[in-house]
């Protein structure tokens, strides 16, 4: 605040123009790109909790920050990784409509044209109110955070990924296959499958 301050009085122009005017815009942009990467969906799931946009203009802009799922999944991977990760590990388990090629064409799909609101699966949106979310965040984020922030979790994340279950989803690490835990993957497809879908693919 005292940098912010002393830019303010040595320059205001500059200090509006060049620091206030792009902060307020980025914050802005950015809230608003997460909350289109996480309407309508279910934030219960392993893999059905966030929205991608996959096209290359967004990720070129964002570093690869349109491939969200696989984000909030593996926080720590580099930036750079995250598109092969979601070919791998969230394209063939997630609902299809997920994963938006264009999210222009979403935003005019969704708020524009007035189509109904619905989420990712076809049911009807209700809007949740403020502070709908209901529940204590689960164990597992404070843990990554904690081992994020004190760098004692170098990069490896792949070697056991829980997503809250108590045993994970998918495996790849040392003595493990890769891929989906087949009775956790069956589970999850439960849902997609009830609902008329495709389905999740089970390999």
């Amino acid at each position: 605040l005292t940098f912010y301050a002393m830019c303010a009085v040595l320059n205001p122009w500059r200090f509006v123009w060049l620091v206030l005017v792009p902060q307020v815009l980025a914050k802005d942009w950015i809230v608003t790109l997460n909350l289109l990467q996480h309407d309508g969906c279910d934030n219960k799931s392993s893999v059905n909790h966030s929205r991608n946009f996959i096209g290359p203009v967004l990720n070129y802009l964002c570093f690869n920050n349109g491939f969200h799922a696989i984000h909030h999944m593996m926080p720590g991977k580099h930036w750079s990784q995250l598109r092969r990760l979601h070919t791998e590990r969230v394209a063939p388990y997630n609902h299809p409509s997920l994963n938006h090629p264009n999210i222009l064409a979403y935003i005019v799909d969704t708020f524009v044209l007035n189509a109904p609101r619905t989420n990712f699966d076809g049911t009807r949106w209700e809007f949740p109110g403020i502070n709908g979310e209901h529940g204590p965040d689960v164990p597992w984020h404070y843990e990554q955070a904690s081992l994020n922030a004190s760098s004692a979790n170098p990069n490896n994340q792949s070697e056991v990924e829980d997503f809250g279950d108590g045993g994970g989803l998918f495996a790849s690490g040392p003595g493990s296959t890769a891929g989906p835990a087949p009775d956790k993957l069956a589970a999850a497809s439960v849902a997609v499958s009830a609902t008329g879908s495709k389905g999740a693919k089970a390999e």
